[in-house]
């Protein structure tokens, strides 16, 4: 049984790594933290794998982070499909590109997130601290979709 596993693991981390090189670069003034990702076990949230990147200018801060072959997936696309569920926890449903995205963002202590589902397989979450909501949705439209989606 070890060696399956061992395969198994080669085959996530390369899977994983794809999935870094999908998160954006940083935007004109901001720096970069090195991407990382990580397989969860199904003991953690079901299972997944995720990778995540955060970008930070003066004392603003922006995480991104893709999910895949998770079974958070199905509670978000009920969110996408019944705009009221989005609306009650106080985001919005808007485009974002080509995407549908619940935007979320409290003006007063400028910080909130966006969601993306991707092709029905990818969800990726930007969350921003002490953030404009335009830098926010311009770290949102960063991020490739198309590619993305076009992943094996």
């Amino acid at each position: 049984m070890g060696a399956i596993d061992y395969a198994s693991q080669l085959i996530q981390q390369k899977k994983g790594e794809k999935l870094e090189s999908m998160l954006p670069k940083p935007l004109d003034g901001w720096k970069a933290q090195e991407a990382t990702s990580q397989a969860v076990g199904a003991a953690m949230m079901g299972g997944g794998l995720s990778a995540e990147r955060s970008y930070s200018k003066e004392s603003s801060t922006v995480d991104i982070q893709i999910i895949t072959d998770s079974p958070i997936m199905q509670g978000m696309m009920m969110m996408f499909s019944n705009p009221m569920l989005a609306a009650s926890d106080g985001g919005k449903l808007q485009k974002i590109g080509r995407q549908k995205a619940i935007v979320k963002y409290d003006a007063q202590n400028k910080s909130g997130d966006i969601n993306v589902v991707v092709a029905n397989r990818f969800l990726v979450t930007i969350e921003g601290r002490d953030v404009s909501a335009a830098d926010l949705k311009a770290y949102a439209k960063a991020v490739d979709y198309d590619k993305l989606s076009d992943m094996p």
